[in-house]
């Protein structure tokens, strides 16, 4: 519009001009041509020059909106990515909050059993204590320097009771020389010798107290290792067995008079376990049976036939599973002949409730002959009085 406004306007001034100067009609008009097509030659120039200027704009306008949108795509995409960040963030934060509020929760309920994990343990250390307060036998445990950190009741007791001992003598000591079993100054104390990496078991001792009275002691001590390896501390335990000992004594004491009072019977007297073999025999059962002093302890008897052995054996078994004493009449052939015996099967109980027969052979050989003589000769009577009285009748 403004082009053909500009025309217009040149066109009305030549027009002005040409009239003002009086030119011939057709030189007039011929510019008038002329300065039109010049000017419309002007203005196709500046049409397309300005189309040419649209389109660079257009092309520019498009590639700057593609750009826009690229960059528009690009932070939106980037928002996006922040947003789901932050998203993410506000997440973690969320479950480490709650992370932290179930960690604080765990905190005072670990404090809370751990309170009652310390009741419990006074409580587990104050029963142990009590047990072994209470425990028959003596517990002394010492340091690696030998000082007493734990000591029983009954340790206390057998420790005042041998502090003033006048003489203490090991049975079976484990080095010679031992001292005392309380005592740390010696190599051969039991405790020493378990520092010293050394267990002792099964160790007796004597003790004579100042007041002539004798105690028997069972001790045993071993170290305790830490994990590494390292002796840290020793542990001994005492038992007092001088009850142990004083029937021990008495039962040998006892065993000894069973003994003279077994081998002094006049009859043989043998004991037998359920297999046949013989365990116990007097003397007179060596001589009267065998002929000869022969040891046949632990041995089945060789001299009883293999038949009557079944039944002997069978006889042993029933009376000790009945316990219903039996009485037969046996015989033998023995080195001195021929021999008979009237012979008792009891049950006997041995220690440990080890039961056993017992087997009392009476000799009855001179009986049974003077029987068989006496028998022998009433057969010869009564064939003689027959043959007398067939006489008579005849």
């Amino acid at each position: 519009m403004i082009i053909y406004a500009v025309i217009t306007a040149l066109v009305l001034v030549v027009d002005e001009f040409f009239h003002i100067g009086n030119f011939h009609p057709l030189i007039s008009i011929s510019i008038h041509v002329l300065i039109v097509v010049s000017i419309l030659l002007v203005a196709h120039l500046l049409v397309q020059r300005s189309i040419q200027s649209f389109r660079k704009a257009e092309v520019l306008l498009k590639t700057a909106r593609n750009e826009l949108e690229v960059k528009v795509a690009d932070r939106t995409a980037e928002l996006e990515r922040l947003n789901q960040v932050l998203r993410q963030e506000i997440s973690e934060r969320e479950k480490a909050e709650i992370d932290r509020e179930n960690l604080l929760h765990e905190n005072e309920t670990a404090k809370l059993r751990a309170l009652e994990l310390v009741d419990d343990l006074h409580l587990a250390n104050t029963m142990l204590l009590t047990l072994i307060d209470a425990l028959p036998a003596g517990l002394i445990i010492v340091d690696s320097q030998g000082e007493i950190i734990l000591e029983n009741a009954l340790a206390r007791k057998i420790l005042k009771s041998t502090a003033s001992a006048r003489e203490i003598h090991f049975q079976n000591p484990p080095a010679t020389g031992a001292k005392p079993f309380f005592s740390l100054n010696s190599d051969g104390s039991p405790l020493a010798l378990a520092l010293q990496g050394e267990s002792t078991t099964g160790l007796e001792a004597a003790v004579q107290l100042a007041d002539g009275k004798s105690i028997y002691l069972l001790i045993a001590a071993t170290p305790v290792h830490d994990k590494d390896g390292h002796i840290t501390h020793a542990v001994e335990i005492m038992q007092d067995i001088t009850s142990l000992k004083e029937l021990e004594n008495a039962l040998r004491q006892s065993e000894e008079k069973y003994r003279t009072q077994f081998d002094a019977f006049s009859e043989p007297i043998t004991v037998w376990n359920r297999e046949g073999i013989l365990l116990m025999q007097n003397k007179i059962s060596l001589t009267k049976l065998y002929g000869e002093k022969t040891n046949l302890i632990g041995l089945p008897d060789e001299q009883i036939p293999p038949d009557y052995a079944r039944m002997f054996i069978q006889r042993i078994q029933r009376v000790i599973d009945t316990n219903v004493t039996e009485y037969q009449e046996d015989a033998f052939d023995l080195p001195s002949g021929k021999r008979f015996f009237w012979t008792c099967t009891q049950r006997i109980c041995g220690p440990g409730n080890f039961l056993s027969a017992q087997i009392i052979s009476y000799d009855i050989t001179e009986r049974r002959r003077s029987e068989d003589a006496l028998r022998s000769s009433e057969t010869k009577f009564w064939h003689g009085s027959k043959l007398n009285e067939q006489n008579f009748t005849n």
